[in-house]
């Protein structure tokens, strides 16, 4: 199983226990393993969007 497989099997569970389903059409981008040291999505819920507004420390 990838990385992103495993990635889409929690975030099935995490769906199911917080009730937030994700409709993500475009966007996904796949990091190799250690690059990806931190992240920090956006938290407003009102807006419909997710995305990361830290990643590795620097703001996108």
């Amino acid at each position: 199983m990838t990385n992103y497989q495993k990635f889409v099997t929690e975030l099935e569970k995490l769906s199911v226990k917080y009730g937030v389903e994700l409709k993500a059409i475009g966007g996904v981008y796949i990091w190799e393993d250690g690059e990806l040291e931190s992240i920090e999505y956006t938290k407003d819920e009102t807006s419909g969007d997710l995305y990361a507004r830290k990643i590795n420390g620097e703001k996108n």
